[in-house]
């Protein structure tokens, strides 16, 4: 089972607050359709210059800009704002 999590979807989060509004979604291997609306979902907010990180089946984490279902768990969050 895979799940793509959205951190921090408040538009005007700053480096001192915490990103906890998210939202989750879960897909299986053989779900085609849950894996479709997570690619979707990873694409919207990729395109929108959100930045990714995914954590593989062997839990190393890194920076990814592509879905992959194999991915255990891909986390998206905003490129926070501030001065």
């Amino acid at each position: 089972m895979g799940k793509l999590r959205i951190v921090g979807k408040a538009s005007t989060l700053m480096y001192y607050e915490t990103a906890d509004e998210q939202e989750e979604m879960l897909w299986t291997e053989d779900d085609s359709e849950q894996i479709d609306k997570a690619r979707q979902a990873f694409q919207k907010y990729f395109m929108k210059g959100w930045i990714a990180y995914a954590i593989a089946k062997d839990n190393i984490k890194k920076q990814v800009f592509s879905f992959d279902p194999e991915y255990k768990e891909i986390v998206l969050l905003p490129i926070a704002s501030g001065g």
